[in-house]
């Protein structure tokens, strides 16, 4: 599918989303089930957004167990940079990858289950990300990593993270997924 193009090899996919503009505005489509029938299994339950401000790093995060999903992810204000890591059982088990999401370019990224997602604003605007994910919010399979214990080096020393992302565990600690 000519609308989908391998981030590095992985399972992580950059979706080629046009916005059509005309003197009104625009019209962007981020996501058509039948892009995804042919490879990737794919069908949305919830949708939401976030906000955050300038130095604001979330993550790693994601669900487990039967709340497992895959998400598509994109930017709708500003510009972050997105960094996944592999959590899955196997040889790319800690594997980083990382892109940047802006949403001049209507950005927009599909991440399969066992990736733990991050990103980070580093720009002074506030930057709005979209998410469309497979499976409903369940607190008791919510987990993650903690943002500095994966082998990346961030451009930022002292982001501003949420007390619940500085207790996620240390990416040594954490039990590779069987999916």
């Amino acid at each position: 599918m000519s609308f989908l193009s391998r981030i590095d090899g992985s399972d992580i996919y950059f979706l080629d989303v046009k916005n059509k503009v005309d003197y009104r505005g625009g019209f962007c489509k981020v996501f058509q089930e039948s892009w995804f029938a042919e490879s990737i299994n794919f069908s949305p339950k919830e949708c939401y957004f976030s906000t955050s401000n300038e130095n604001v790093l979330r993550g790693f995060h994601l669900q487990i167990n039967e709340s497992s999903q895959g998400k598509i992810v994109s930017c709708l204000s500003g510009r972050v940079l997105d960094v996944l890591v592999d959590l899955r059982m196997g040889t790319n088990f800690g594997k980083v990858y990382s892109t940047y999401l802006d949403s001049n370019s209507n950005d927009t990224i599909f991440i399969p289950k066992g990736f733990g997602h991050s990103f980070l604003n580093l720009q002074s605007n506030q930057a709005i990300l979209l998410y469309l994910v497979e499976t409903e919010y369940d607190p008791i399979n919510d987990t993650g990593v903690l943002w500095n214990s994966v082998d990346y080096n961030w451009p930022i020393n002292n982001p501003l993270i949420s007390s619940r992302d500085k207790s996620l565990p240390n990416i040594d600690s954490f039990e590779p997924l069987i999916l």
